[in-house]
């Protein structure tokens, strides 16, 4: 079943742009907490990964205002991923310690971003890293022609914004 050929390629499929960008966000997701915890020196703790639903939301009015959130925003009042529930508020209660001693400076920095700056951080110095992430979580997947992906990746990653400020919105209201 899953390798029948079908004569005609589907019109939705993990080249579409909506997963493209989803694919995206979700690496941003995990590069910001990658960076934040990496950054942490003097203390034991460490952040937990926020709800999925951050990374699947693709609302232009959610995404319109996630590019001007800072990451201290996010981690201070978004939900944890389901899976660290347990945690509770413990990316709260870090960043509430973190920001009472003050000795975690590129951590604070980090938070102090915002998410379009984290973006243009990713363009401008972190580029090649962040597509090997996703080229190599796309090989493990056995992701088949990986190198247009990929070249997609690039194009929505650099035309991301855009991408939302031309995306039509969806009337949802049920009657």
């Amino acid at each position: 079943m899953k390798d029948e050929i079908y004569e005609k390629e589907a019109n939705h499929n993990k080249n579409s742009a909506d997963n493209i960008i989803t694919k995206i966000k979700t690496a941003i997701f995990k590069y910001i907490l990658d960076h934040l915890n990496q950054s942490l020196e003097f203390t034991k703790y460490k952040f937990y990964p926020l709800n999925v639903k951050l990374s699947t939301c693709l609302k232009k009015k959610f995404n319109m205002e996630l590019l001007n959130r800072t990451v201290y925003d996010l981690y201070n009042t978004e939900d944890l991923n389901k899976n660290y529930i347990n945690g509770n508020d413990s990316n709260k209660i870090l960043i509430k310690k973190i920001f009472d001693e003050k000795k975690e400076k590129k951590t604070i920095d980090i938070l102090n971003m915002k998410f379009k700056d984290i973006l243009d951080h990713i363009r401008k110095k972190d580029l090649d890293k962040f597509l090997n992430q996703i080229k190599s979580k796309e090989k493990k997947n056995k992701g088949k022609k990986s190198d247009l992906l990929m070249d997609n990746v690039e194009h929505f990653l650099f035309d991301y914004e855009n991408w939302f400020k031309i995306k039509k919105e969806r009337n949802t209201k049920r009657k």
